[in-house]
């Protein structure tokens, strides 16, 4: 199982760098926010795993504050995305505001929601033998936060005329990431740090971002026709 992780791990970090690439020298203008998430969770897999190959006793502390700095960033990264995909997606829409507005208020919420409940620092990365409960808790804040923001995606690609191909892989991609990434924080939640359960929800949870960087590698992949045509309009044969 360990080499079916690091193989998933590598594949990941080689898919990353395909995406970075293809949204380099394609739509990056329109789709920065998923290259920043992508950057950010590259990055802090290659950090988590530089800590866990030097993790000594001495160092536990370090891998600590590595792994929930670097899951701090991609929470802050996904919501980024939630809001970049949502102002996209409600283009001329007449709800726009409104919308946004909604969106608006939950991050707010879902940012100042820790600092009330906790009183203080909310996501502490140096005290290690205690923090974590606090720190899961704080994750899985922002993570419901971008789940409720997404219902704002959602009624613009209801409501909207926006049909393009391309943006409906890209959501479905992210939609899959969030389905992992939420499923991953409930079982943690109600699991024991080393449980059978909690092994297998990790390995789902990297399977499901794995599928999610296939899913927009072969959004933004060139091709001879344009991935942009509308849904229904395409050429006749």
């Amino acid at each position: 199982m360990p080499r079916i992780s690091d193989l998933v791990g590598y594949a990941g970090l080689g898919l990353s760098l395909v995406l970075m690439g293809l949204l380099v020298w394609g739509p990056f203008r329109r789709y920065y926010s998923l290259f920043i998430l992508v950057a950010v969770a590259f990055a802090g897999n290659l950090a988590q795993g530089w800590a866990h190959l030097h993790t000594t006793a001495a160092k536990a502390p370090e891998t600590f504050r590595t792994y929930w700095t670097a899951e701090l960033l991609n929470n802050l990264a996904f919501l980024l995305l939630i809001i970049s995909i949502t102002a996209r997606a409600l283009t001329d829409s007449p709800i726009r505001a409104k919308v946004i507005q909604f969106v608006s208020i939950v991050l707010v919420a879902v940012l100042i929601l820790p600092f009330v409940l906790y009183g203080g620092p909310v996501f502490m990365v140096d005290n290690w033998n205690h923090d974590q409960r606090q720190n899961l808790s704080v994750s899985q804040m922002l993570n419901f936060g971008g789940a409720i923001m997404s219902l704002g995606l959602w009624t613009a690609l209801l409501t909207g005329k926006r049909r393009e191909s391309q943006f409906l892989t890209v959501v479905t991609g992210l939609g899959v990431w969030v389905s992992g990434t939420a499923f991953l924080l409930g079982v943690n939640h109600f699991t024991e740090p080393r449980s059978g359960v909690r092994m297998v929800a990790n390995y789902f949870t990297s399977i499901t971002q794995l599928a999610s960087l296939m899913i927009w590698c072969w959004a933004f992949w060139p091709r001879t026709k344009s991935v942009n045509q509308p849904l229904g309009k395409g050429s006749s044969s």
